[in-house]
């Protein structure tokens, strides 16, 4: 017996119009009468028009997508420009432009650059000075300032700018005074510098 459910709908007609043809010419031999035939026949005749109007409904379906998007794709260039004027007019209010469905363009995420903390260092034999500090909220592309007063100097100078909180300082005297001191920089503003941290 062959498996209706795991048919399509078209294996399904098919077998039918197969099915009704040969019992029909010899109803007597398969055991079958003419009104059984006749109501799958009927029913026969009922599922492929149901097919055929289903297949109508997915046509117009598919006109219906297309022209949906056709009309979408030719008001948004129109609603964006529109909304493009609205939103750069400084005249009109946030509260009006928000009325409209239009979000106001946000100010800058600005903040000024904060003092680096937790400044340390490690001297080596090898002549390097390993500074390590946090950032302290700084942003990724924040500028460190690296300064260093040397033996009995009172005055820092400069060592090098960078963006990483480590930093190798390379060259130096083991056993002579290195005090360094970090600031941050963004732009043209500056922090103030960071706690000094002594190394022999």
């Amino acid at each position: 017996m062959p498996k209706f459910s795991n048919m399509t709908d078209t294996e399904l007609i098919g077998w039918l119009i197969n099915f009704v043809t040969v019992a029909s010419a010899e109803p007597t031999k398969y055991g079958l009468t003419s009104e059984q035939i006749s109501n799958i026949s009927s029913k026969s005749t009922v599922l492929s028009q149901k097919m055929l109007d289903r297949q109508g409904l997915e046509e117009s379906l598919k006109s219906a997508v297309l022209a949906l998007r056709t009309s979408r794709e030719n008001v948004e260039p129109d609603i964006s420009y529109l909304a493009t004027i609205v939103k750069a007019n400084q005249g009109i209010s946030d509260a009006d432009k928000q009325s409209l469905g239009i979000e106001p363009s946000k100010a800058p995420n600005y903040s000024a650059p904060t003092r680096p903390e937790e400044l340390m260092v490690d001297g080596f034999q090898d002549g390097r000075n390993v500074l390590k500090w946090k950032r302290a909220g700084n942003k990724p592309n924040t500028m460190f300032i690296i300064e260093c007063k040397t033996g009995n100097d009172n005055n820092f100078v400069y060592v090098d700018t960078i963006t990483q909180t480590n930093f190798e300082h390379k060259g130096q005297t083991p056993g002579t005074r290195c005090a360094y001191r970090v600031k941050a920089k963004r732009g043209n503003e500056e922090s103030t510098y960071s706690n000094e941290a002594v190394v022999y």
